[in-house]
Formats: C-alpha cells, sequence, structure tokens
C-alpha cells in the first residue's frame, strides 16, 4: 500500500484507513491463495477489458429477465 498519498496521509486507526480511505490505486501488490492479482500497481491475472464486457452482458441479462428498461 502506499501511504503517501492524501487519502492515506493521517493514520489514526490503521484497519479503518485501509477498509475506509484506500482506493486501488493506493495498492501495489494483491496475493489471493498464492496466486499474484497485482503486482507493482498493475493487474497481472485479470483482464478489465474482459471484465467490463462480461458485466455489461450481464446486465443486459438481468435487464431482459426482470423487464426493466
Amino acid at each position: 500500500m502506499t501511504p503517501r498519498r492524501l487519502n492515506m496521509g493521517v493514520v489514526w486507526e490503521p484497519v479503518n484507513l485501509v477498509s475506509e480511505a484506500a482506493q486501488p490505486e493506493n495498492i501495489d501488490t494483491v496475493v489471493v491463495a498464492g496466486r499474484v492479482l497485482k503486482r507493482h500497481g498493475r493487474l497481472t491475472a485479470l483482464e478489465p477489458e474482459h471484465i467490463i464486457s462480461e458485466s455489461a452482458a450481464a446486465a443486459r441479462a438481468l435487464r431482459a429477465r426482470t423487464g426493466w428498461r
């Protein structure tokens, strides 16, 4: 995490700081179950374009199923 940013500058309660103030750009590395998902601030295992495309398709399908316009 990058503590030298405006949104991370004042630390009263570290747990609250991470859960409430941290933004994606503050996170350098993410490892889940031994798999590196983000390193040096860049996604390594996920493709944003793919995620956006799948999310848009899921939203369209949900709207179609519910009849929401």
